[in-house]
């Protein structure tokens, strides 16, 4: 898996809920290591196409990673196959502790591994070894997305799919998770696929953007594309190239 071959290959992608196709032949390519943002107006489809993603939607195609067919592995195995993701508003289960959730992310790793995480966890995320205790349906947005990122690096899988990371949080909260997501990346050639409204968050942080709308993506811009001025007046309400 070396840098500059995709390593998601997402292929024809259709999907939806009954009779209502939210998306429509979609594709995405990305390179080991890189941060892609999807942008798009509300109920363009972006949490539709990370639902996908991780079978938690039905759709046609194809979703291929690290050279792994994902069509037929459920949700519950993802993590198991290099996969995880943050659904928004965070993976919380209200009755567990954010102890308890950290413990079932690393339950699938050694001893030794485990061990060498909690470390990692206590210093990336100090706040949440003093909440260890707290049941996680007491914790703030922020501290809940916060334990999700946590749970992301207890699991160290290489995709992370994210969808809405930064919905209602404060701006220091954001530029928690923007800083970790960018460190992970550069130190640990983290593969990351999220989903944004925060223009400004996902500018910072993503090497590409993909607009969605009417169902279909565009293709990628890099950052001297994406940072030109009027580029979200330009891309995402008038034609986007297909």
């Amino acid at each position: 898996m070396e840098a500059g071959h995709d390593i998601l290959k997402i292929v024809n992608l259709t999907a939806g809920y009954g009779k209502n196709t939210v998306l429509k032949g979609v594709k995405v390519l990305l390179d080991k290591g890189e941060i892609s943002c999807v942008v798009g107006e509300e109920g363009a489809g972006k949490s539709t196409l990370v639902k996908a993603i991780v079978r938690q939607v039905k759709y046609k195609g194809d979703i291929i990673f690290g050279g792994v067919q994902l069509n037929g592995i459920p949700t519950s195995k993802m993590t198991e196959n290099r996969v995880d993701f943050i659904a928004q508003g965070g993976n919380i289960l209200k009755g567990l502790t954010v102890e308890e959730h950290i413990c079932l992310a690393l339950s699938d790793r050694s001893k030794s591994e485990q061990g060498i995480a909690w470390k990692e966890i206590e210093e990336t995320f100090p706040k949440m070894i003093t909440l260890k205790k707290q049941v996680a349906g007491r914790l703030s947005g922020g501290e809940r997305m916060i334990l999700s990122m946590a749970c992301l690096l207890a699991t160290d899988a290489e995709l992370w799919i994210i969808d809405e990371p930064t919905a209602g949080l404060a701006p220091e909260t954001c530029n928690v998770i923007g800083s970790f997501l960018t460190r992970m990346q550069k130190e640990r050639s983290k593969t990351i696929l999220l989903t944004e409204h925060n223009y400004d968050f996902a500018f910072h942080i993503a090497n590409s953007v993909v607009v969605l709308k009417d169902g279909t993506l565009s293709h990628k811009y890099l950052k001297d594309e994406f940072n030109q001025p009027n580029f979200i007046e330009t891309n995402l309400y008038e034609t986007v190239i297909s």
